[in-house]
């Protein structure tokens, strides 16, 4: 047996804090990256006793001098296999974080050596510094297996442990449920009923309880009870600990481009909750309008699939993002929003489930003849029309641009979800009434439902027309459409005398 001690020339002083739960990892990445991942439940094991922290790993064995060095590490130009770390410090700098912050005692053996993590004095101009270093024991025997003894172990910190343990993907990992499948890139599981521990990798304000592993750790968290482990991703950022939301979606995109469409069914169910999700973003990349995208492009694969997903499905309708520059398609929307509300039993989604076969709530709503079906005014109706614009210019001066009155058209479905509707558009120049009230839209034209055009209703046809005049103050949710069309009821109602005349003359047009 042969003693000796190697200074490693890292001073204890070094400006690096790594937490219980981080060194915890780094040591059992040395064992986890000895073995193939398949292996690992089968040569590691573990036992705790009289404050001893004792991890062994059977049939493996390598060189301390891999220990020695920053940088240095034995899977660095290694292709054979998938490691979870590559940085070649984590030994060095968990035994140091250990001894120093926490208070442990490391030993590691392997082979025919031990070594015994302690401090040693060196002098750098002059002045003493305490040193990592390794204390060194040699011996003629070798031994079948690696172990790493942490000493002064509190209890509490087995909770740790654990968490730092089940951060490695293994198949026997107990976090892991159900297999929904796996290949050499990817493996995707239900999540068990073990929980996970307080210190588990987590994504920042996303405490699901799904699991992202990429490159064999586990890095983020979701809300859906899933596990995606991605196995052929790399990342040399060391300083990032823990994934960001977009990364966790960057990892499930990848894992769904593996899959079967039958995996995808299955994943489209439990992600259902996001079906009518949309991107903030303009392009959708790396969000949950991705996820579901992939997924139905899966699905698509197998026409069987699509019939089934139809059957369980049937009533989903989609919907397009419109942009704000489309006011007709605004419209319509509106329309058929109006329609859904009546026939709650209709589910929006998103606009890929058309390559499922969904129909789009618009197609739907031509179909119910819920959408306007607009043409221009009869001869007659044209003189209902005129005697509204009369009416108006004498009630509403100083109020509405009476100088630039629409068109108006009818609306001939009585179905139509609506009584009237008014075509505007942005006013560049904004002025102000003798009220206050900012001209915000031009109307283009004005639609009323054709049964507001008959001898006996003028009151009905009256109200329509004012209030979609007044929508050049607002669209119907604003609050200053609200106040313009409450002060316009206003002046008609302290103005029933005029109001009187012209009905008089509406019900004498022939």
């Amino acid at each position: 047996m042969n003693k000796s001690i190697i200074n490693l020339n890292l001073i204890t002083t070094y400006p690096v804090k790594w937490d219980i739960y981080k060194i915890l990892r780094d040591f059992i990445q040395n064992f986890y990256d000895s073995v193939p991942n398949t292996e690992f439940n089968k040569r590691f094991s573990y036992e705790y006793y009289d404050g001893n922290l004792i991890m062994k790993c059977s049939n493996v064995s390598f060189n301390y001098e891999w220990l020695l060095h920053i940088g240095a590490s034995s899977k660095t130009n290694s292709e054979d296999k998938d490691f979870a770390g590559y940085f070649g410090e984590g030994f060095k700098v968990a035994a140091l974080c250990a001894m120093r912050d926490y208070d442990l005692g490391v030993k590691t053996s392997s082979s025919n050596w031990s070594i015994n993590v302690i401090e040693t004095d060196i002098t750098i101009d002059g002045n003493i510094n305490k040193s990592l270093a390794y204390e060194i024991e040699t011996f003629e025997e070798s031994a079948e297996e690696t172990l790493l003894v942490l000493n002064n172990f509190k209890e509490e910190y087995l909770e740790v442990f654990y968490s730092a343990l089940y951060s490695f993907y293994y198949q026997e990992n107990p976090l892991l449920g159900e297999k929904i499948y796996s290949n050499n890139y990817c493996s995707i599981y239900h999540r068990s009923n073990v929980q996970k521990h307080g210190t588990y990798p987590s994504s920042y304000n996303n405490l699901g309880e799904g699991i992202i592993f990429a490159g064999l750790q586990a890095r983020g968290s979701i809300k859906e009870p899933l596990i995606f482990c991605y196995h052929k991703y790399s990342d040399n950022d060391r300083d990032r600990e823990f994934f960001s939301d977009i990364d966790n979606i960057d990892i499930i995109i990848k894992c769904i481009l593996e899959i079967t469409p039958d995996c995808a069914m299955k994943l489209l169910v439990v992600f259902k909750k996001y079906w009518y999700s949309y991107p903030k973003e303009k392009y959708g990349y790396r969000s949950y309008y991705s996820i579901i995208k992939n997924l139905i492009f899966k699905v698509e694969q197998n026409v069987n699939l699509i019939k089934e997903f139809n059957k369980l499905y049937p009533k989903l309708l989609y919907a397009e993002k419109i942009p704000l520059s489309n006011k007709k398609a605004l419209n319509e929307r509106k329309y058929c929003l109006l329609w859904l509300k009546k026939n709650f039993d209709y589910t929006l989604v998103q606009d890929s489930f058309k390559y499922l076969n969904v129909q789009s709530l618009e197609e739907k709503c031509k179909k119910e003849n819920i959408l306007p079906k607009i043409t221009e005014p009869t001869f007659t109706e044209e003189k209902y029309i005129n005697l509204l614009k009369e009416c108006v210019k004498e009630l509403f001066i100083g109020f509405l641009d009476l100088e630039n009155l629409p068109s108006c058209n009818v609306i001939r479905n009585m179905e139509a979800s609506v009584s009237g509707y008014a075509s505007i558009f942005d006013s560049r120049v904004k002025n102000k009434n003798l009220w206050g009230f900012t001209y915000r839209y031009k109307i283009d034209s004005i639609c009323i439902k054709e049964k507001h055009l008959k001898k006996e209703v003028f009151t009905d046809a009256l109200t329509v027309f004012i209030h979609e005049l007044c929508h050049t103050f607002g669209g119907d949710k604003s609050e200053s459409f609200s106040y313009a069309l409450t002060k316009a009821l206003q002046i008609v109602i302290t103005n029933n005398a005029v109001v009187e005349r012209y009905k008089l003359k509406w019900e004498r047009l022939e």
